[in-house]
């Protein structure tokens, strides 16, 4: 795949997530992670882009993280936190992912390394 690398993303939930929301992106997500795998190569890192935190504040658990570990994500890229009340790390390792929060206002409008 060139550089090594597959993007795979995927639509956002609505503004509102709930279960039903929730389910229906983890099913389109697993499609996604279906073709990825159909094209995948070895040596191949897999990078998820998705516009909402994959996890609550407490950072436990959610049909996605399990997805990506599932599937052997490396890294997630997700936005949507913005504003003064927003505390979180921009970057956290999770059970061995990678995750990403690249919202501009949170990363002061820098472009944030992902991978080399």
């Amino acid at each position: 795949m060139g550089v090594g690398k597959i993007f795979a993303q995927i639509f956002p939930i609505v503004e509102t997530p709930g279960i039903v929301d929730d389910v229906r992106e983890a099913e389109r997500l697993k499609l996604a992670m279906a073709a990825a795998k159909k094209i995948r190569e070895e040596n191949d890192e897999l990078i998820c882009l998705i516009h909402y935190p994959p996890f609550n504040v407490r950072r436990e658990n959610s049909l996605f993280t399990d997805i990506f570990e599932e599937n052997g994500v490396a890294k997630v890229v997700y936005g949507h936190l913005h504003g003064k009340e927003c505390r979180t790390d921009l970057k956290i390792v999770k059970n061995g992912v990678e995750y990403y929060l690249t919202s501009c206002d949170q990363a002061d409008n820098k472009l944030t390394l992902i991978a080399e």
